[in-house]
């Protein structure tokens, strides 16, 4: 089984990172089109195409500039170390030790809108490239068509040595998207993480983001092998709910508490 993550816009490029170990990129080289691209954007154009504000646009100005450069290459860090948000949150995966990284180098994959398809410890330079941003590449209309074909054989081909074709997608629709189900040629579960507030089973972005995380880390912690063994998932009060999951679709719930009222435990 293969489980895919979304990247996270906001990037932790200071955490000292106790794991030895780096990979480099399956497609490093592929991306140069990408990035030559890029460079070309002014300040104004990110703003308007990224729908960011000028300070962050300028601070991805200069990151376009650089991306590529020896410098800059010299300052890359483990993709899995340096993705920050609620889904790496969730992950933690400073507190996981050598072997467990391991087992998620050939059980995990992030999907990129700059790199097409990351494993945890491929190394990575300060980036921003949502998967829908719509920029062209070449005679590719968006990174949609640039990368499907590449990303989509490249998960097919890790999935041989896995055992079982099925992708666990715990990845957002903008980034699942990029997915060929012909090409993967396997089965496709989904995951839904819901909140239980005065009645009603809600979703509720920060929290089932965080969950994302959590579930992987439960994949990985747990070298899960069946999907069976998937409804074991309990981490932060969360609960498979029967009714509702089906053979393709997990579905955990809790009682909703606010933030700063929930016992977190570790797998």
């Amino acid at each position: 089984m293969i489980a895919l993550l979304s990247p996270a816009k906001s990037l932790n490029l200071d955490s000292p990172i106790l794991i030895s170990g780096s990979s480099e990129p399956i497609f490093q080289l592929e991306k140069q089109p990408i990035v030559d691209n890029l460079s070309k954007l002014q300040t104004k154009d990110i703003m308007k195409t990224f729908g960011l504000s000028q300070k962050l646009a300028e601070l991805n100005f200069k990151r376009f500039q650089v991306l590529g450069s020896e410098e800059n290459l010299n300052e890359r860090r483990p993709c899995v170390f340096t993705f920050d948000g609620e889904v790496y949150h969730g992950l933690d995966a400073y507190t996981m030790n050598s072997k467990e990284i391991d087992y998620a180098q050939s059980h995990l994959r992030i999907l990129s809108g700059l790199y097409g398809s990351l494993r945890p410890l491929d190394l990575i330079e300060p980036y921003r490239l949502e998967m829908g941003i719509k920029i062209g590449i070449g005679r590719k209309k968006n990174l949609y068509e640039f990368w499907k074909e590449k990303v989509s054989l490249s998960i097919h081909n890790d999935l041989k040595s896995t055992g079982q074709r099925a992708i666990l997608n715990l990845a957002s629709n903008e980034y699942f998207k990029v997915i060929d189900p012909k090409i993967v040629e396997a089965s496709v579960i989904e995951f839904d993480f819901l909140e239980e507030e005065a009645g009603e089973l809600k979703n509720i972005s920060f929290y089932s983001k965080k969950a994302r995380g959590l579930m992987a880390r439960y994949l990985i912690k747990n070298k899960i092998s069946k999907l069976s063994d998937i409804q074991g998932f309990d981490s932060e009060r969360y609960l498979i709910h029967s009714n509702l999951s089906t053979p393709n679709k997990f579905v955990f719930t809790r009682k909703f508490e606010p933030i700063g009222k929930i016992n977190p435990h570790k797998n």
